[in-house]
């Protein structure tokens, strides 16, 4: 009977090598993958949205949701801070009811699923805004998305190139509030302001907050209703239907390497419209007066 020979030092660690060598291969793939179906499962619950937004725009007159910021303070919801261009509370009835921002405006169409309100990967909180008690998720109120004040309380015949034009996009925060970037300037009238933001941060040590939770990019809802996912480096001003930032190199051509408090002109009218409190047809909302920060 033959005796078994056991494996030499030398053939286990040689084993042991490939093993590593195996897992280095490996793991990057995998990685990639794990960060590609995350990707994925966020784009579907923006291309929800997308279709919410197109059976809010069908059942309205092809209006898009007004530009409803609450920083009055609507009933049963808390006041936005100073200059923060924001809904919050965004989720419950009565204060989408009274304040139809671009997310409450949606609610009724979700069906009752709000997740689709959020990146499904990003967890609360990630150290922003930790002592913040105006921004922070409930049931009813959570999303990591930010909506473009330029094209809010408009009818899609004013916007030219609906499917060219973002809706909303997203950041790498959950908050309890729906908030507008680009928002209307604070500081010049008719003008909007942080299409992105190079300026905050954001997580893992990125200089770029907006549009960088994927890949070095993020998905957005157009106009239109589609949803799509483009590189951070892809996503310029003219996206937002902005154009002539102010300053030094302010080109319709402005990226994420410019600062994000650069000031922009709308390619459309200024003008943005609500349904008054009451209800009834939308009127002409007032613009908004200077904030000094």
């Amino acid at each position: 009977m033959r005796k078994a020979r056991a494996f030499t030092l030398v053939e286990l660690l040689v084993v042991v090598g490939i093993i590593a060598v195996l897992i280095g291969v490996l793991l990057p793939a995998l990685n990639a993958a794990r960060k590609q179906a995350n990707q994925t499962k966020c784009l579907n619950n923006m291309r929800e949205v997308g279709l919410c937004l197109q059976m809010y725009v069908g059942e309205n007159k092809t209006w898009l949701p007004p530009l409803s910021p609450n920083d009055a303070q609507a009933p049963g919801a808390a006041a936005a801070p100073s200059a923060v261009e924001a809904t919050t509370d965004f989720g419950q009835q009565a204060v989408y009811a009274y304040y139809p921002n671009f997310l409450g405006s949606l609610v009724p169409y979700t069906r009752g699923n709000i997740a689709v309100f959020k990146c499904p990967t990003i967890e609360y909180p990630q150290g922003f805004f930790p002592n913040d008690t105006y921004y922070v998720p409930d049931a009813a109120s959570d999303t990591t998305y930010l909506g473009n004040a330029a094209v809010m309380g408009r009818k899609i015949s004013m916007i030219k190139k609906s499917a060219e034009i973002a809706y909303l996009q997203e950041q790498p925060y959950r908050w309890g509030a729906a908030i507008y970037r680009p928002m209307r300037s604070p500081t010049v009238l008719g003008m909007y302001s942080y299409f992105h933001d190079n300026v905050n941060g954001g997580i893992n040590g990125s200089q770029y907050q907006y549009s960088n939770n994927h890949n070095n990019g993020g998905n957005l809802v157009f106009v239109d209703g589609h949803a799509e996912y483009r590189k951070r480096s892809d996503i310029h001003a003219r996206d937002f239907g902005l154009t002539g930032g102010t300053g030094a190199n302010g080109l319709e051509s402005d990226t994420s390497a410019q600062r994000a408090d650069r000031n922009y002109n709308a390619m459309y009218p200024i003008k943005h419209y609500a349904p008054p409190a009451g209800g009834g047809p939308p009127v002409e909302l007032p613009l908004p007066m200077p904030a000094v920060f």
